[in-house]
């Protein structure tokens, strides 16, 4: 019960505006500790800085990947920005 664990991910997150890619930002983070306590976290968050240099309907193409195990997940949302 007492055994731990290592997990690291690689985060790509493909920002696109008006259908056109405008950066790609990449991040890898790394989960440690108990087993069983991470196994049993719903969520593990993962932060990626992102700042919109202009308003509009962005679309992100994420990409998370194991990177001891290669399993990968890929998942593509929109949300709008405004410029502050």
């Amino acid at each position: 019960e007492g055994e731990e664990m290592k997990a690291r991910f690689k985060v790509t997150v493909y920002v696109y505006l008006k259908h056109k890619r405008q950066e790609k930002i990449e991040t890898i983070r790394d989960f440690n500790g108990n087993r069983k306590t991470l196994l049993d976290r719903e969520n593990l968050e993962v932060t990626v800085p992102f700042a919109p240099k202009k308003s509009g309907k962005y679309m992100l193409d994420i990409v998370v990947e194991d990177l001891s195990s290669g399993y990968r997940h890929r998942d593509i949302v929109s949300h709008k920005f405004k410029k502050i």
